[in-house]
């Protein structure tokens, strides 16, 4: 009798045992839970800063950094930066011969790298009165509003991107390397370098236009009716233009010219399984 008493006693100090064991086991899971939610709240936000910089004043940027760039007009310059601390203490920033840089302090970039990764963006609001340059390479993009630029010089490449909002009296545009580019407003002249597959689209209207496309460049001009129209075309480039005056062509290597509305023909040169097409 004396054994099964022990016994008993026995198992019921191990269940009582047990069952205070994995209370305080799930209680301690608990806490840890919460500590690892506390502590993933605050790396993903303790790095992510938003700070003013103060520099001289600026008429054009270049760009060699995958960031973003949205410049709208002011009377007053002011530069905002946001993003990752760790990548933006990565950038170089000076203003030289009144053009905004923005580059990598290193010679090669480390945005794949693990700890420098880019999902997270790095932003730059400028305002500014006026933007006669810009200058992007490193799939660095711009958007840009302006009321109006008496000229604008820019260059693209390296798979770079820019929106530009405004009217433009003179332009001069060059793209490489698929680089990708939308104009939306009035441009009363206009010169275009396009090539080695970049893109650009324009909205709007102007007065004339010269395109030199080759190595698969798409020029996207059919909303943007415009008097007089000079195309010089190769190497499997297609461009969509819409004139209302005259037209000039020079055509070849496969490369293929859309025409629409009504306007007459000057110069035409078509060779090379080239081809030339109007649409009314």
């Amino acid at each position: 009798m004396r054994r099964k008493g022990i016994s008993t006693s026995l198992i019921i100090l191990i269940c009582i045992w047990f069952f205070l064991s994995i209370s305080s086991i799930a209680a301690f899971t608990k806490n840890l839970d919460a500590l690892d939610s506390k502590n993933l709240l605050k790396y993903s936000t303790e790095f992510i800063i938003e700070k003013e910089i103060f520099l001289e004043e600026f008429k054009g940027i270049k760009i060699s950094a995958p960031v973003l760039i949205n410049i709208v007009e002011a009377d007053s310059f002011s530069v905002i930066m946001n993003g990752d601390e760790k990548l933006l203490n990565e950038l170089k920033i000076i203003v030289e011969n009144n053009v905004l840089k923005i580059s990598n302090k290193r010679n090669r970039f480390r945005w794949n790298n693990r700890r420098f990764n880019f999902n997270r963006s790095i932003t730059f609001n400028i305002a500014m009165p006026m933007i006669d340059y810009v200058k992007l390479s490193v799939a660095s993009k711009a958007v840009i509003t302006m009321s109006e630029a008496l000229s604008l010089e820019a260059s693209l490449s390296s798979a770079s991107k820019m929106e530009y909002y405004g009217s433009i009296n003179n332009l001069d545009i060059r793209m490489s390397s698929a680089a990708n580019a939308k104009i939306n407003g009035s441009i009363y002249n206009s010169v275009i370098d396009i090539s080695s597959g970049a893109e650009l689209v324009l909205i709007g209207e102007g007065n004339s236009m010269k395109a030199d496309m080759s190595s698969s460049a798409d020029l996207d001009a059919k909303e943007f009716p415009c008097n007089t129209i000079w195309l010089d075309l190769s190497s499997g480039s297609d461009a969509h233009v819409q004139s209302t005056e005259r037209i000039n062509l020079d055509l070849s290597s496969g490369s293929e010219a859309y025409h629409y509305g009504e306007s007459n023909i000057g110069e035409i040169n078509i060779s090379s399984g080239a081809d030339y097409t109007i649409i009314n």
